[in-house]
């Protein structure tokens, strides 16, 4: 498991003006910047499991 930045730092100063929190995964307001964050994770998976798999 690893943790995949999601959202634009736009957004992140919007919310700490504020003081709310980001909505997270699983919330009905979670709204990720869809690219590059796809393109991000999955080069990241694909990555980790070739790792994985050179190691066996």
């Amino acid at each position: 498991m690893f943790v995949l930045g999601t959202v634009s730092k736009d957004l992140i100063k919007q919310f700490r003006a504020t003081g709310k929190p980001l909505p997270m995964g699983h919330s009905s307001t979670y709204a990720p910047v869809i690219e590059p964050t796809l393109r991000t994770g999955v080069i990241a998976t694909t990555a980790a499991t070739l790792d994985l798999l050179q190691k066996k």
